[in-house]
């Protein structure tokens, strides 16, 4: 998760070291469990893209296989490259994997090159496409719908959902973002590395008068208590424009809780989690026979 590691370092009590807090921080599983997470089949470290070390994923299938599923693509917020353990190995998005692929998903955890202070959009948004090319080529190893797609960016990684909002990409059905950054427009982290042209072309908020936008349904997780500069300013002007937009937006607003609640137990917290799987069986539904 983008600037997880910052969020650390400004409320770091001294105790652990900064890298073993981050490590503690990021291997905290998903705060919902379902039945059959333990029955999940797990194929890992697969090569996507230019399929060096820095482009790999673990793919996550339901138990039952008698029928091709529906995708779940995991997108990671930005991580400096100097940290040693990547996201697809966290334990956050392992138990995410885990969670989707119970719920009848096939789930992707992917490495890209999203990175941090740099976020390196342009490059993470190539690995995003090659990694959706991925799973289509890859589609009846995976038993997935290659039709039947919905990405799920987290933090830093919400300015890669710009793209999907503005063009149309096979198989993608939705979009959903917990406590992402959707407007880079308004972030100064994100203005110190981009120019004004890129910060429009990866700000989810600037796509939302599109023809895309305006038939994709998007499911938003709000934290209310995010500490992390400049995302509310961002998810705020988000929400606004797709009122004004008419976009098909499902908000969940968590008014007490921070940047990263997906694992902080609590009743909320589990109302959000079950209502995005919801999303996802609704959206990503089998379309009958026309």
């Amino acid at each position: 998760m983008l600037v997880a590691l910052l969020a650390l370092l400004t409320a770091s009590d001294g105790g652990l070291s900064e890298l073993e807090e981050f490590r503690e921080r990021v291997n905290r599983p998903v705060a919902l469990t379902v039945p059959g997470t333990h029955r999940v089949q797990i194929l890992s470290d697969r090569p996507y893209g230019p399929g060096d070390k820095a482009h790999r994923f673990d793919a996550y299938l339901p138990e039952r296989r008698d029928r091709r599923a529906a995708v779940v693509v995991l997108v990671h917020g930005g991580v400096s490259a100097d940290v040693p353990f990547r996201p697809k190995d966290w334990g956050l998005y392992r138990s995410w994997g885990r969670l989707l692929a119970a719920s009848g998903f096939v789930a992707i955890a992917f490495n890209h090159r999203l990175s941090f202070p740099d976020p390196m959009l342009a490059e993470a948004d190539q690995d995003l496409t090659a990694m959706l090319q991925t799973v289509r080529a890859q589609s009846r190893t995976l038993g997935a719908d290659p039709s039947r797609i919905a990405l799920v960016a987290f933090s830093g990684g919400g300015p890669l959902l710009s793209r999907p909002l503005r063009e149309e990409l096979p198989g993608v059905r939705a979009l959903a973002g917990f406590y992402p950054f959707l407007d880079p427009r308004k972030s100064a982290l994100h203005q110190r590395f981009l120019k004004p042209d890129a910060l429009t072309a990866f700000s989810p908020a600037a796509q939302l008068r599109t023809p895309v936008a305006r038939r994709m349904p998007f499911f938003l997780a709000r934290a209310g208590k995010d500490a992390i500069p400049d995302i509310l300013p961002g998810i705020d002007a988000f929400v606004a424009e797709s009122l004004a937009a008419g976009t098909p937006l499902t908000l969940f607003n968590h008014p007490e809780a921070p940047h990263g609640f997906d694992q902080e137990a609590g009743p909320r917290t589990r109302e959000v989690l079950l209502a995005f799987l919801a999303f996802l069986q609704t959206h990503l539904a089998e379309r009958p026979p026309s």
